[in-house]
């Protein structure tokens, strides 16, 4: 899940930067179109209007890039919150706006195999995701 994020306004929970439809301008730390996050922000439409009224500031390949400007109170940025559950545990960073379906972007990675056998370290590799996660494989479909 994709949240937009910002450093707290001096020692309150407040965000430095809020983000509402109608509210001030913000300065919007993004990433850029070669990104996937910013494919993923881009095509997400109910996002067209609050982004809007933000200012891009500043254009990031890497989500950790963006996260080390939020910290430092550039601006907003639209984090993967697992990223960033460290600093908002730790207060560094808030939430810019309401965790809702209007301003957070949901994400799902999957990953695909081929069916057939693959090399030993690719198998390994395969094996650590299964381990980490704790998914089963999913019976592979022919198209």
């Amino acid at each position: 899940q994709l949240i937009p994020l910002s450093a707290p306004r001096g020692d309150s929970t407040d965000p430095k930067w809020p983000v509402k439809p109608n509210g001030p301008r913000y300065p919007i730390l993004g990433y850029s179109d070669d990104s996937g996050l910013g494919r993923i922000l881009a095509a997400h439409m109910p996002l067209d209007k609050i982004r809007k009224r933000g200012d891009a500031v500043f254009i990031s390949d890497l989500a950790a890039t963006l996260l080390a400007m939020v910290r430092a109170g550039d601006g907003v940025a639209w984090l993967p919150k697992t990223l960033a559950q460290h600093d908002i545990a730790n207060g560094s960073m808030v939430a810019a706006a309401p965790e809702t379906p209007a301003f957070s972007v949901p994400v799902e990675i999957r990953l695909f195999r081929p069916v057939d056998k693959m090399s030993l370290a690719a198998e390994a590799l395969w094996q650590i995701f299964i381990d980490q996660v704790g998914v089963g494989a999913i019976p592979a479909q022919e198209v």
